[in-house]
């Protein structure tokens, strides 16, 4: 887990984003996106957070803390990557999302591999009601990808793929997200 301190980027202007929009209406959710946001850095990978109630809270948090803990597990399905991504003002746990990745997708190890080359992971904050882009908040890049996309691919070396759905569902049976966010905090959820 890693505690990051955000600086704002006001005056990014952001292109047309390729989101599916439409399966995430009025969810909060989040997920890795790969898209150039500015033509002088090129294409690099965004974390879209998608938020129906809480986009303006998020995004005039000062200072906007983003927490990551990553986590690999073996089901009797196949490998899951879990991604558990929290917000917090102080000690206060303002939001969170889960998200999950396969890990016998090229395209995630492709993901992860861009991700763990930026100096910064850009956190785009969106309504998710309406598509407005709330914020966009520049966070230095020390989620330890490095490591996650390492232990991940030498899981995938030992590993068959199975179904991915199954072993989502059996993950979320077996790790209650209530859990998994007091075993990060401390505290109680």
């Amino acid at each position: 887990m890693v505690r990051v301190f955000n600086r704002r980027t006001p005056d990014t202007v952001l292109p047309k984003l390729p989101l599916p929009l439409a399966e995430y209406r009025g969810a909060a959710n989040c997920f890795l996106l790969q898209a150039t946001l500015d033509p002088k850095v090129g294409s690099e990978v965004c974390l879209v957070i998608l938020e129906p109630s809480k986009g303006k809270e998020l995004a005039n948090l000062q200072p906007f803390e983003l927490f990551c803990d990553a986590t690999i597990s073996k089901t009797d399905h196949g490998l899951v990557a879990f991604l558990l991504w929290t917000i917090r003002e102080g000690q206060r746990l303002v939001a969170w999302y889960e998200l999950f990745l396969d890990p016998h997708k090229m395209e995630t190890i492709k993901l992860l591999s861009a991700w763990s080359q930026q100096t910064h992971l850009k956190a785009i904050v969106m309504d998710s009601a309406c598509e407005r882009v709330e914020a966009c908040i520049k966070a230095k890049n020390v989620f330890d990808v490095d490591q996650l996309l390492m232990t991940l691919v030498k899981k995938v070396a030992h590993d068959t793929e199975g179904d991915f759905q199954l072993a989502k569902e059996q993950f979320l049976r077996e790790h209650s997200i209530e859990k998994l966010l007091g075993k990060i905090s401390g505290e109680t959820v």
